[in-house]
């Protein structure tokens, strides 16, 4: 059999501040206190049960209703927390729409256009051959964080020791880790693996 008034406590000892908890403790002792001085002074038998009903029916009350609080804060943080999150999304989806170039226009066919023969271009020069070096061995990088490194065109312990430090805060400002390429020590520690 359910009891109402071990239900009643359960949630708010679950989900209220250890203060209004304890005020809720007080205001239940105090009451117990009062109701108890009144039943030591009542000679009629039903006047004394009429007496220890209201108490119960007191104390139930007091319990459901700071549950019915805490789950209503509860509920608020929950939707405070789903507001954000939504809003983050549109802000992220906004920045990748912001960052997709326009598709290049596409050629007129009615007009003829005049053939221009293009100038020599001169091939850029060769990049050193950088190994695909598993970043995830320093300390502080993990798969996820490797892989986003790995997108923007580090892939070796030597990429990443040869990072200059104004290279270093435009990575850091376009992957939004401030201060954190110094603070783990990924350049020192690129550096003494690409030895």
């Amino acid at each position: 059999m359910k009891n109402p008034f071990l239900d009643a406590m359960a949630a708010p000892m679950a989900m209220t501040s250890a203060t209004k908890f304890m005020r809720l403790l007080q205001e239940q002792q105090m009451d117990t206190v009062e109701t108890s001085v009144r039943a030591l002074s009542c000679r009629d038998p039903m006047q004394l049960v009429t007496l220890h009903q209201a108490f119960l029916q007191r104390m139930v009350g007091r319990w459901t209703a700071a549950a019915a609080a805490a789950k209503d804060s509860a509920k608020g943080a929950a939707k405070d927390t789903k507001a954000a999150v939504q809003k983050a999304e549109a802000v992220l989806k906004e920045a990748k729409t912001a960052a997709t170039p326009p598709p290049p226009a596409a050629p007129k066919l009615a007009q003829a256009t005049p053939k221009v023969v293009p100038a020599p271009v001169k091939p850029p020069a060769p990049k050193l051959a950088a190994a695909n070096d598993d970043l995830t061995v320093i300390k502080g990088i993990g798969p996820k964080f490797a892989k986003t490194l790995n997108e923007h065109g580090i892939t070796s312990y030597r990429q990443l020791a040869s990072l200059k430090p104004k290279e270093v805060e435009a990575l850091e400002a376009k992957l939004g880790f401030s201060g954190r390429f110094e603070r783990e020590g990924w350049i020192e520690q690129a550096r003494e693996l690409a030895h």
